[in-house]
């Protein structure tokens, strides 16, 4: 996935700024995309290159598929059992947040965190222009 030309730096260093200042547990990979499933923004947790092209691969499926639900406006949430823990992705507007690796017993409470998030990136992206 690339990021698409409509953002700008500047949006991109606020959703950057954003998703480090809601402090996400680092276990936990955040991702942010269009509704084509088109990259905007990501915190990855890995530091080797290996387990994160790895990570990345299995969520670039998985943005693929769950970004074609979110057009289709039926969906505005959703949530997946993956190998690695959960998979869920929330509705932000014109993008889609997406938290991968999150453990059964966390689910619940990153659900709620992730609304906020995701209200938060909504609000950034339409006083933006995107």
């Amino acid at each position: 996935m690339e990021r698409i030309s409509y953002i700008g730096k500047n949006v991109v260093e606020k959703l950057n700024a954003l998703l480090k200042s809601e402090g996400y547990p680092g276990s936990i990979d955040l991702l942010v995309v269009d509704l084509s499933g088109n990259l905007l923004v990501e915190r990855l947790r890995y530091s080797e290159l290996e387990n994160a092209l790895e990570s990345t691969f299995s969520l670039i499926s998985a943005c693929s598929s769950i970004s074609k639900s979110f057009v289709q406006g039926d969906v505005t949430e959703c949530i997946v059992h993956g190998t690695k823990g959960y998979i869920v992705a929330v509705e932000a507007g014109p993008a889609i947040l997406i938290a991968a690796g999150i453990p059964e017993h966390q689910l619940g409470l990153t659900l709620q965190r992730l609304r906020g998030t995701a209200k938060k990136i909504r609000i950034l992206l339409q006083e933006s222009g995107g």
